[in-house]
């Protein structure tokens, strides 16, 4: 084993200065670096983070000096003592993960935290001898707690001391990703690698004599041991020790190397702190690959604890001032600072010699092999041109347009302005095209021009077939159809008309901001708000916002050589995939998966300008140039690396009634999916928090949704990851989560959880079927009865209508019996008396006694015929009505029995037939006291009471039994007292006792009220 410096090691090559200054301050273009930086303004605890972790789930975990923080890439959830039962102590120092994904966190006094599965436990610093300060992994991975005597296992929630003892001259120890444990001694370090031991005469002492050695060294991925010295770094590898100085690593600059973190492509990096030209405090980079260096540039200076680099190759810095992730910029920017004469940037063009033509609201720059010059055009008086449109022809002539008298001209000798145009244009020229021919064709805000040879051949206005004068944009396809993008629109130029598409479906509509041709003479065009249009084989079709599409702004169209659209907007610049484009539209895919751009990928100014032609320009070497509020965004697709890792999709919390469920509970029943969260009866109201953990471009993970037993299709949510249920019936449920990182890669397994809604007992099976059995006993026992009560009314009716034919068949033999007895008597003594007296003619006498006695017998006979007429239809009540026939009827019967009468106006209130059924009922309530009660006295009482009429019948007799008297006699008796009042609508009563006398009690409905 040996010790080389650095420039002896032949896999080690020094980079010369000028090098690194080249690619340290070289042109725009180099590779740069910068930070995105969370703090409390974004919702940490405290700014001084003291560690971060990535747990297995996906979780980044960090401490602070005042608690917990989980984060997402999107929200944090803080853990601290006020919120979090055995939590002690908010001031943490560190936090480790151990190999099964148990998060172990240290305080400033040496209180050790534990959480694992979802429960925190503290340990008190009198469980832990001399004071743990820090949480290192052993060879397995494991946590071991590191004290100021040794380390030591937790087990069973009591320390066991480590079989690793720090000893005389022995420093400390470290284990490394690959189980590799290095020893650190006075003179020396040794490496235990698969049970061979390889020393290195390395002093670290000096070093890191008080401190825990985690915070100088760093195992790589590869194996290598990494040391960081005061102004040095140094590797142990292979059994060489290197040591590097800023000779071969210049970002060293007299500084003490900072954090040092694996790249994705098994390279080493490395922030270097430090003070630049001016004595601010500046950060630095340096890579470490292929057994050399190269330096970058980073926008700030960064000072740490400790770094991770996360399952999707992000690096992640604790720092005093928040947590830090280190990101490559996509996009670099040109603007005033780099010398450009104004930031309001428009129409951009790359001529035939390979220079930039930025122009701008002050005239035009030039950008030409790294350096800026402003043209410095002007016009009338030495005012700078307002820069409008950018062209160059075959000729390879530049034509401008631009706000001013004439509006468009020719730049003459790189440098000086021509004007070409004519007319008034106080907006100017906003595009330039020429057909096959030569002739160039110019978009204003007052039509269309055709030129020959600078002169104007043509003015074509909505007079012409024009849909809108104000035209944007121009351009001819590869059938020499010229295109024209207006404020309202396009239109088509072909064989001298113009076609306006009106009324076509999906056709670009409002400002129309681009047009591209693709490869297959496909024609996509850009709006100011309706989104993308393409049009294919005659027809159009429209992308937008709900579509997947990033914004519905598109301004400028560009497309790199992988096939995918870049188009700017008011909210920055976004990416499609063109195949994307069109499987949607062919119902391929169910959305497309835009991606992007702002201010945190490099852009000084989100905000893109478009409507001055060209927009955006892709240059000669692949980059896609954007005019911006903020100068010129310059994007390079190749540094654009698409994201694999599906994102892991978790439910975080689940709240019942705004009252959220325990944590480890909620964890519980997402792993297994024997676990189920059970709702009570009526407690419905379900609200469920998830995430999606990818730390790149977190806020564009999007997800799907579906509650099994509720939902028949996934549910789009976008960007939120939060869903309320207001009501979920009783039943069984799983809820079901997936994700899909920014780049669309979906993890189609998500995250489920099981879910009971408990039902109300009378919501059970159990008690539907005892309800349902119940009803039917009940239904069977009111059929039997209803059938039963139907079965006594038929006997009823039938025994009525047995009585009624009986009684008028008995009526009947007393009609022909009064009339043969009485009537039939009464003539034959008539007849007779009649005869004789026509014998005895000649005697007068005899003749005046037999006319006497015929007389007689005729006033008998009409009486007799009046009672029985009297019978069949009470005259009374023709003749007085019906309150005073009652009263008559009651005067005339009474005799052997004094009859009380008591009756109330009844006039009017019923009809003919019913006054007839009335007064029949207080006819034979009467016979029936007079024939059968043996009553002195009798009461009848006819009221009527508010909407009813009452029938009081009573006497002073001898009584019966009402359940054992029967009908008797020619009448109807009770039976038929019953049948009348029913057909009355009435309700009929009897009271009666043996020797107490009789009471019937008719109560009638009054229907006929005026």
């Amino acid at each position: 084993m040996s010790i080389r410096p650095a420039n002896r090691n032949p896999g080690v090559r020094t980079i010369p200065a000028a090098v690194f200054v080249f690619c340290l301050y070289s042109t725009v273009f180099a590779v740069e670096y910068g930070f995105d930086v969370w703090t409390t303004a974004n919702g940490l605890p405290q700014n001084t983070v003291t560690g971060v972790v990535q747990t297995p789930d996906g979780y980044l975990w960090l401490s602070t000096f005042d608690g917990l923080a989980r984060f997402d890439g999107v929200r944090f959830t803080i853990f601290d003592k006020g919120n979090t039962k055995g939590i002690l102590n908010n001031r943490f120092s560190g936090i480790f993960v151990d190999r099964d994904g148990t998060l172990w966190a240290v305080t400033e006094n040496g209180v050790i935290t534990v959480y694992r599965d979802g429960v925190f436990t503290s340990f008190l610093d009198p469980e832990i001898p001399n004071t743990a300060f820090n949480l290192v992994s052993d060879a397995a991975g494991g946590a071991l707690i590191e004290t100021n005597d040794g380390f030591y296992y937790l087990r069973d929630g009591r320390l066991v001391p480590s079989p690793d003892r720090k000893e005389k001259n022995v420093s400390t120890f470290y284990y490394g990703k690959s189980g590799t444990k290095w020893t650190f001694e006075q003179n020396r370090i040794t490496e235990r690698r698969d049970g061979k031991d390889t020393i290195f005469p390395v002093g670290a002492m000096s070093v890191f004599p008080n401190t825990s050695v985690n915070t100088y060294v760093y195992e790589d991925r590869r194996g290598a041991l990494w040391i960081r010295f005061p102004n040095r770094l140094g590797r142990l590898a292979n059994g060489v020790a290197t040591i590097f100085t800023k000779k071969e690593i210049p970002a060293l600059n007299d500084s003490t190397p900072g954090q040092i973190f694996d790249g994705p492509d098994g390279s080493v990096w490395f922030i270097f702190a430090g003070n630049g030209r001016n004595g601010k405090a500046v950060s630095r980079l340096a890579r470490f690959q292929n057994d050399r260096f190269d330096s970058y540039r980073l926008d700030e200076a960064v000072a740490g604890f400790e770094g991770i680099t996360d399952r999707e190759g992000n690096f992640w810095a604790a720092t005093p001032t928040g947590l830090k992730r280190l990101r490559q910029k996509l996009i670099t920017t040109l603007s005033v600072a780099d010398g450009l004469n104004s930031n309001e940037i428009y129409p951009l063009l790359q001529t035939h010699t390979g220079d930039v033509l930025i122009g701008s609201v002050r005239s035009v720059n030039r950008y030409s092999n790294g350096k800026i010059t402003d043209l410095g055009l002007t016009y009338m008086g030495g005012f700078p041109i307002y820069m409008r449109g950018l062209w160059e022809d075959a000729a390879n002539r530049i034509w401008l347009g631009y706000q001013g008298e004439g509006g468009f001209g020719r730049l003459e000798n790189g440098s000086t302005l021509r004007g070409i145009g004519r007319h008034v244009l106080p907006n100017g020229a906003t595009d330039f095209a020429a057909d096959r021919e030569g002739n160039l064709w110019i978009a204003t805000e007052n039509g269309l021009y055709e030129y020959r040879d600078d002169r104007e051949i043509a003015h074509y206005t909505v007079k012409d077939g024009l849909r809108d004068e104000r035209i944007i944009t121009l351009r001819f396809d590869r059938n020499d159809h010229l295109w024209l993008g207006t404020f309202n629109g396009i239109s088509e130029l072909r064989d001298g008309r113009f076609d306006n598409f009106e009324g076509v479906e999906n056709t670009p509509q409002g400002f129309v901001r681009a047009i591209y041709e693709d490869a297959a003479g496909v024609l996509w065009f850009g709006t100011y708000g309706d989104g993308l249009v393409r049009y294919k084989d005659g027809r159009f079709f429209n992308y937008r916002v709900e579509d997947g599409l990033f914004n519905n702004g598109v301004f400028a169209i560009l497309e790199d050589d992988r096939g995918n659209f870049w188009m700017s907007s008011n909210r920055g610049i976004h990416r499609v995939s063109r195949r994307e484009l069109d499987d949607f539209a062919d119902g391929r895919i169910p959305k497309l998966n835009g991606v992007s751009y702002d201010e945190k990928d490099g852009m000084l100014n989100a905000e893109c300008n478009g409507g001055r032609i060209p927009a955006a320009v892709k240059t000669n070497d692949g980059r896609l140039w954007f005019a911006t509020m903020g100068g010129v965004a310059i994007v390079d697709p190749e540094a654009e690396r698409s994201n694999p890792f599906p994102p892991p999709v978790v439910i975080e919390n689940i709240a019942v009634d705004r009252q959220p469920l325990p944590a480890e509970k909620v964890l519980a029943a997402a792993r297994d999916s024997r676990t189920v969260i059970e709702l009570e009866p009526g407690r419905s109201n379900l609200e469920i928090d998830y995430t999606g953990l990818s730390l790149i471009k977190s806020e564009q993970v999007k997800f799907k949704y579906r509650l099994e037993g509720l939902d028949e299709n996934w549910v789009e949510a976008g960007t939120v990851r939060t869903v309320n249920y207001s009501y979920l019936p009783a039943g069984s449920y799983t809820f079901r989560v997936i994700a899909a990182n920014a780049d669309g890669v979906w993890n189609e397994t998500g995250a489920a959880v099981g879910i009971v809604v408990r039902p109300y007992i009378y919501q059970t099976w159990w008690f539907r079927l005892l309800a349902a059995l119940a009803s039917a006993v009940v239904i069977g026992l009111i059929y039997y009865s209803r059938v039963s009560h139907l079965r006594t009314i038929a006997d009823a009716k039938t025994d009525f209508s047995r009585r009624l034919i009986e009684s008028q068949e008995a009526e009947r033999k007393r009609i022909a019996a009064e009339l043969h007895d009485g009537l039939g008597q009464s003539l034959v003594v008539i007849k007779n008396r009649a005869a004789l007296g026509l014998k005895k003619g000649d005697d007068p006498a005899r003749v005046a006694r037999e006319l006497d006695q015929i007389s007689e017998s005729a006033t008998l006979a009409l009486d007799e015929v009046r009672e029985i007429t009297n019978n069949l239809r009470p005259q009374l009540l023709d003749r007085l009505g019906l309150t005073k026939a009652l009263a008559a009827m009651c005067k005339k019967m009474s005799g052997v029995v004094e009859i009380e009468c008591e009756v109330d106006p009844l006039d009017g209130l019923f009809d003919e037939s019913e006054e007839i059924g009335l007064f029949r009922i207080v006819q034979e309530s009467i016979n029936n006291v007079i024939k059968h009660s043996g009553a002195s006295r009798a009461a009848v009482r006819v009221k009527r009471a508010g909407n009813s009429v009452s029938i009081t019948v009573e006497d002073n007799g001898r009584g019966f039994e009402p359940g054992r008297i029967k009908a008797a006699g020619g009448g109807l008796g009770l039976v038929g007292l019953k049948e009348r009042a029913q057909l009355l609508g009435g309700e009929f009563a009897i009271d009666s006792r043996i020797g107490e006398g009789t009471r019937i009690e008719v109560v009638i409905g009054l229907r006929n009220i005026s």
